[in-house]
């Protein structure tokens, strides 16, 4: 997960893990376009199986004048070819963000194929001890020959 395709550019796939700073142990990238003005910017966000978070911004144009559209990277009057275009990976992991804390228990059971625990509420939780401890009342009250339903005298 470290090539960038940009189909306006030969050749269309951009190793972007020369970059400095790229972390190690990519698991899932976005890219989201933004406009700084007339200028249009990719920003790469890249997060590791630790949770870190880093984050590269490309120039991927500048404005064409009267015409209209872009100059892609690479072309005479576009930004410079990737992946000098892109500047260094910056670390932007949220302070106190650690892996296998609560905060991510249902994303790491979700990536294990299992389905994250509901959380039961304490009334709900009450009544489930309710109903199991008088079934097990009833139950331990039965006839001896096996009949369903409470005892009778």
């Amino acid at each position: 997960m470290r090539q960038l395709r940009d189909p306006r550019t030969n050749p269309p796939w951009h190793d972007l893990s020369t970059l400095a700073g790229y972390p190690a142990g990519v698991v899932s990238v976005s890219s989201s376009i933004i406009f700084n003005g007339a200028f249009p910017f990719m920003r790469v966000m890249a997060e590791t199986s630790t949770g870190q978070i880093a984050q590269t911004v490309c120039a991927i144009g500048i404005p064409i004048p009267i015409l209209g559209g872009f100059f892609a990277p690479g072309v005479p009057g576009g930004p410079p070819p990737y992946p000098a275009n892109c500047t260094a990976w910056v670390d932007h992991t949220p302070p106190n963000r650690v892996r296998g804390s609560t905060e991510f228990a249902k994303d790491d059971e979700c990536r294990a194929g299992r389905q994250p625990k509901q959380r039961v509420s304490p009334r709900r939780a009450s009544r489930r001890r309710n109903v199991r401890a008088n079934r097990s009342r009833l139950e331990g009250a039965r006839a001896p020959s096996g009949r369903s339903g409470p005892a009778r005298a």
